[in-house]
């Protein structure tokens, strides 16, 4: 059984305008040990999942449809108070923006501590020597604990955002965004140090980034988000080595080759659409070279291809 579920997600925001689909019809699963990464374009819903499944979502915005499975137990139908004893403590988030997320007035031992307290009955020397141990997994000297916010750089504050969302030890940990605003030593640094924890201590990780570079190097699946949507999903290899489906192929071709000869980028023309008023049919069919006329009228399945699932009408449904 797959240790996370998602099934049929759909997420809205209403709007003087209109109601925004951010999130439609999305499903996929996360096994044990397993990392999936969440790829896309700004926009196209990569952190409104995210923030889905963590049941963090604000009015005016509110899960519409579908079920997040967590161990077998929908999180969806639960309440805000069951939702903040598996927060942090069988789910955790490291967020984007590591320079908001800590506390300037507070010492990171104590921002530490708290987390270990919010979920477990135990002495704060305790969630103090906790904290120390996390620090030095996370390569940061424990004896830094009586320091501030404000004394570490932004790759060390993002591994202190590491260490927050382990410290309780989860079963499950999203990552949004984790190399964003590093330079690209830090940004190489983050990353072993989550696939080295990854392994270390059998974490399954939803890593959300738009940088496919930092998924094939970090996961073993990928799932491709386009306005909202799931276009491809399937093993990391499979799909960035031969996609399928247009959008997923225009993405590849816009980052540099992980791998082989050099070759010229390609941007993908157009713009994506606004989710008030998304197209009908295929959402990505304003921009697709392949567009047929039923992609302007249908939507597209996900559907089983070739060892992946891709929502396209290049594959009908079989």
């Amino acid at each position: 059984m797959p240790v996370l579920e998602v099934n049929n997600l759909e997420t809205i925001f209403a709007t003087g305008a209109g109601v925004v689909q951010a999130v439609s019809d999305v499903s996929f699963t996360l096994d044990k040990e397993e990392s999936l990464g969440l790829a896309g374009e700004s926009g196209c819903g990569k952190s409104t999942t995210a923030m889905s499944i963590m049941k963090l979502i604000r009015p005016p915005g509110r899960i519409a449809d579908g079920k997040v499975l967590f161990e077998g137990e929908d999180l969806v139908p639960k309440t805000e108070a069951e939702m903040r004893h598996i927060r942090g403590k069988k789910i955790s988030m490291v967020f984007q923006g590591v320079s908001n997320a800590l506390n300037p007035v507070f010492k990171l031992g104590d921002q530490l501590a708290e987390a270990v307290l919010n979920h477990e009955r135990i002495s704060k020397d305790e969630a103090l020597k906790r904290a120390q141990d996390i620090l030095d997994l996370v390569g940061i000297d424990r004896s830094r604990i009586n320091n501030y916010p404000h004394e570490f750089s932004g790759g060390m504050k993002q591994r202190i955002m590491i260490a927050t969302a382990l410290i309780c030890n989860p079963n499950v940990v999203i990552a949004d965004e984790p190399t964003t605003a590093l330079d690209v030593i830090s940004q190489g640094q983050v990353l072993k140090l989550i696939d080295d924890l990854q392994s270390k201590l059998g974490l399954s990780l939803l890593l959300i980034t738009h940088d496919l570079s930092v998924i094939g190097e970090v996961c073993d699946k990928l799932a491709i988000m386009y306005a909202g949507k799931i276009a491809e999903y399937g093993e990391v290899a499979t799909v960035l080595e031969s996609p399928l489906h247009p959008y997923s192929e225009a993405l590849v071709h816009a980052f540099p080759p992980l791998k082989g000869a050099k070759r010229r980028l390609e941007s993908i023309p157009g713009s994506p659409p606004i989710l008030i008023n998304p197209p009908s049919g295929c959402r990505f069919h304003p921009r697709c070279p392949h567009a047929m006329d039923v992609c302007r009228t249908e939507d597209p399945r996900l559907t089983e291809v070739k060892g992946r699932k891709v929502s396209c009408h290049l594959y009908p449904a079989k």
